[in-house]
């Protein structure tokens, strides 16, 4: 996956208002400060398959927050933003579908600080030619 999908799904976020590039969202890392945070990451994706003429990128989200329930609260909203998402386009890209790629979000952090991170991955299918 290239950085092309993570400015794509970083534009698609702050379109629906679920963050503002490189103040709560970031591309790449997770900075110490605000404490409600969002990063997004490039997940790789699965082995070329010859037989498929798309790609099939997997994005990586991380949300930290100050309570458990803020931190799920936003990862949900996240999540039922892009999850079955069909036949789309972000900044001119066609995407064919959009799926959570793990039943629910994953605790990876409880830090010194009291706040709390999940993870999601999510897998694009994009349409071929859209590299």
């Amino acid at each position: 996956m290239t950085t092309g999908l993570l400015d794509e799904i970083k534009d698609f976020l702050v379109a629906h208002s679920l963050g503002t590039f490189g103040t709560d969202l970031f591309i790449g890392y997770r900075p110490d400060a605000p404490d409600a945070v969002t990063s997004l990451y490039n997940g790789g994706g699965p082995p070329v398959e010859y037989h498929s003429a798309g790609s099939r990128p997997i994005l990586h989200v991380e949300v930290r927050a100050t309570t458990q329930d803020a931190s799920l609260q936003k990862m949900t909203t996240i999540i039922a933003a892009l999850h079955n998402q069909h036949d789309f386009t972000i900044d001119t890209k066609n995407y064919v579908q959009c799926r959570a790629a793990q039943p629910e979000p994953i605790l990876i952090e409880h830090d010194s600080q009291n706040r709390w991170t999940y993870a999601m991955n999510f897998q694009f299918i994009k349409e071929p030619g859209f590299f």
